[in-house]
Parts: C-alpha cells; structure tokens; sequence
C-alpha cells in the first residue's frame, strides 16, 4: 500500500489524473483495474469515480503489490549560471533563452534542466516533496531561437497560463526577425500550417486544403521596417514564424532550413522579445499591463 496526502499543488485535479501522475510507470489497464476493484481510497472511502476532485489534505491510498514510491521528477541539477531571468515572484519565472539551447530534452541540458536547478537550489522546488507536480515551461520556443520563455513555478500558476497561453486577448507574445530579402507578405497573415516531421520542416498554405492531414490553422501581424519584422502572433505553431517567412522568399537570416544561406553560426536572426499580460482574473490580476521585453537583439 501506497500512502499520500495532498499538498496544494495536487488540489484541483482528479483523482485518476492523481494516481496516473504518482504512479507514472504504471499502465492504463492497471489504474483503471485498481478503481474497478476498490482499492483506490480517499480519507478510507473507496473510490470508483474517476472524475472525484482532491482537495488539500485528502488521504490517498493505493492498495497494489506493484504500486511504487517514486519522485515524479527525478531529474539531477546541473550548472545554471548561464540562466537568465528577466522577472520572478512566488508564481512565476520569465527565462532569456540563448540560440542553440533547447527548451525541453530528454538528452541533453535544456533550459528546463536550469530552471528547476535554479529553483531546487533555492528550495523553491523539492521534488521530494511534490507528489504531481513538476515546475514547467507554459510555451516553447525553437532551439535556435532567443528569448523570452515563461515557467509556472506551482500548480495553480500552471493551469492557469495553459488556460490563457493561447488567448491573444490575454497574452501578447512579440517576436522580431531580421530577414534576408525585403518581405513582401501581407500585413495580417492567415493561413493554414502543417509540420512535415519526415523533412522536420512546417509548411505553411494561405488557403485551406482539404486532404491535408494535421493541418491547423494560424495567424499573425507581421511589420517590416529597415531589414527588419516586427511579428505578433495569434497563434504558436510549430516553426510558425519561419515558415511564413520561407513562404513569402523572405527567409530568416541564418535559417536555411527555410531558405536562407547557410551560416556558421547556431543560430537565427529569430527573437522573441516581449510578452505582454491583459485581462488576467482572480489571482493573477497582479500582473495586467506588464511587458516583459528581452535583451537579445536580432
């Protein structure tokens, strides 16, 4: 038998979202056999309904000879010192990530690594101590992009900006980019966007086509002045930015994949260099009318 009490970074959820968090390893077919057989219990009552909601201090207890103690993040911390943080408070934490680093990676060193490592050595975050969850990035950029990238440092923080990543309403995400043709797209760019990951390139089609499968749509607010675009987005598809580019023969500069010439260096002329919050509710009202802008340059 396993034995958790819930924290208020576990309140909120389910509790099959619960156990599926603390017990990673194991299949779908067991949990849902655990719950069909009574042996999921909350505060000693057994549990069936998945869709039951944890509150702050609830007793969970899991009866399985295979269920295991473990870290939901057992990730080893690693030298942070190029980190780069442009804002923090007790919710959140806004990254200045440098070109050739990658957000997330099961590999190598990524700006996740040094987040966590940040906040672990600050014993903000103690995955010991968490039992579902894990500090996160809300939105990802590229790995030869620079700039802004924001982290939920709790689970309130967490679900909330996942809610609103994506509403322009609410979060403006600007981005420029210096290009190595003059650009001669439109203003307001709508279209239609599918990644091709046998090429591991995004293509992008001004009009809808029906047998394309995967494809979704996007948009975005596009200002060119002196070499150089000032880009708002309304939507975050992958490569999004420099697939329109490509599209219109107005590469990136250094972005070959999209048609630009090939550079040395790792990286492209590709930032994204402020978000701004509006509209925020309830705990997160704080932070209406703040930008953020970062340091790189294109």
């Amino acid at each position: 038998m396993i034995e958790y009490t819930v924290n208020t970074n576990d309140e909120g959820q389910t509790i099959f979202k619960f156990v599926k968090k603390v017990q990673k390893d194991m299949s779908l077919s067991i949990i849902y056999k655990l719950f069909r057989t009574g042996n999921v219990k909350i505060n000693n009552k057994k549990v069936k309904d998945h869709s039951v909601i944890l509150n702050v201090g609830d007793n969970v207890k899991i009866y399985s000879k295979i269920a295991i103690e473990q870290n939901r993040d057992e990730f080893v911390p690693i030298p942070y010192k190029e980190l780069k943080i442009i804002f923090e408070d007790t919710n959140i934490l806004i990254a200045d990530k440098p070109s050739n680093l990658e957000v997330h990676s099961d590999i190598n060193d990524s700006l996740d690594l040094m987040v966590k490592s940040y906040l672990f050595k600050k014993k903000e975050y103690q995955p010991n101590k968490e039992n579902s969850f894990v500090v996160s990035h809300v939105h990802r950029i590229d790995k030869l992009t620079k700039g802004l990238v924001i982290y939920a440092k709790n689970k309130k923080a967490l679900d909330y900006f996942l809610e609103v990543i994506k509403d322009k309403n609410k979060i403006e995400k600007r981005y420029i980019a210096r290009l190595e043709k003059i650009y001669k797209g439109p203003n307001e760019v709508k279209g239609f966007m599918k990644y091709d990951s046998d090429i591991q390139k995004s293509l992008f089609f001004p009009e809808y086509i029906e047998e394309e499968y995967g494809i979704k749509s996007c948009e975005m607010s596009v200002e060119f002045r002196r070499g150089v675009a000032d880009i708002v987005l309304g939507s975050g598809r992958k490569h999004q930015i420099r697939a329109v580019m490509g599209y219109y023969n107005s590469p990136i500069e250094g972005d070959f994949r999209y048609g630009a010439k090939r550079s040395m260096k790792r990286e492209i002329a590709l930032v994204a260099k402020s978000v701004a919050f509006f509209n925020f509710e309830s705990d997160f009202e704080y932070l209406n009318n703040k930008s953020f802008v970062s340091k790189y340059e294109v």
